[in-house]
Formats: structure tokens, sequence, C-alpha cells
């Protein structure tokens, strides 16, 4: 917004506003669960858990896990990995890697993680939440190639 006819200052504050505003148009919709069901609201959710990922509105395939930014350090004899990611739901998520080419010394927050094959590829098991996942995946060539 480039008006010469409003100070700059008052550009800025109807920036702020619009900002503003727009965050509480576009904000996630609550559901409120009418008293008499809310004991049964854990119930529900046991069974489909699913129900708190987001979702594509052009399919409504719901996504419980949202790998965000992979950094990778790649050397002759090593790769070292790491990786941002949401989970909404307690799932498995997918790391680098393959079965030739296996993710070692994966950890999160100080803690080990447990690398098993699911689908055919390495992943690992965390429960909602926020994570930075870090690993390295040691080799005594450098592959020509490497899913990540």
């Amino acid at each position: 917004m480039n008006n010469p006819y409003l100070p700059r200052c008052l550009q800025n504050l109807i920036w702020a506003l619009t900002l503003l505003l727009s965050a509480h148009v576009y904000a996630a919709p609550t559901v409120a669960i009418p008293a008499p069901l809310e004991l049964w609201q854990d119930w529900v959710l046991y069974e489909h858990p699913e129900l708190e990922c987001p979702f594509f509105h052009s399919n409504s395939e719901r996504f419980c896990h949202w790998p965000g930014k992979l950094s990778l350090d790649v050397t002759d004899s090593q790769l070292t990995f790491t990786l941002q990611l949401q989970l909404y739901a307690d799932s498995y998520f997918t790391l680098p890697g393959d079965h030739e080419h296996w993710p070692e010394q994966v950890m999160e927050g100080g803690n080990r993680l447990t690398v098993v094959d699911h689908n055919g590829t390495p992943a690992g098991f965390l429960t909602a939440g926020e994570y930075t996942i870090s690993g390295q995946i040691n080799w005594p060539k450098m592959p020509r190639t490497l899913r990540l």
C-alpha cells in the first residue's frame, strides 16, 4: 500500500489493522460440543484420531503429519539430517534413507528414537506435537541416489 495522500504512519496502521482482522477471519473455526456430549469426546477421538488432523478441501483426505524443513549435510562417508515435523495425531513419519542406507543415531530432544520399517521405508513413531528430528546415514561410498 503506497498512497501518496496518506502519511506513512497511517499507512502502517491500516496494514496492521488489516492483518489483525484477516487473522480473525481466517482463524480455524472451533466446534462447540454440547455439554451432554463432552463426556464422549475422548471416546470418539480414540476410535478416530484422524479427526484432529488437517485436510485438503479438494478431496477431504486428512494428513496427520506435516514434514517441515529438511536440512542435509553430505560428505563422502555420511549424510547428517535435521527434520522439522508437525504431528497432529500419534503417527508414523518417514525418515531419509532406505533398506540399503538406514538412518542411525536418530534423536529428538536428546532422546533416541526407534527406527522401524513402515510400509517399506525407515520410519519413526511419535505422539502429536512439534518435533525436530536429527540423525545420520553412514556409507562406505556415497550412493548415486537416496530417498529423502
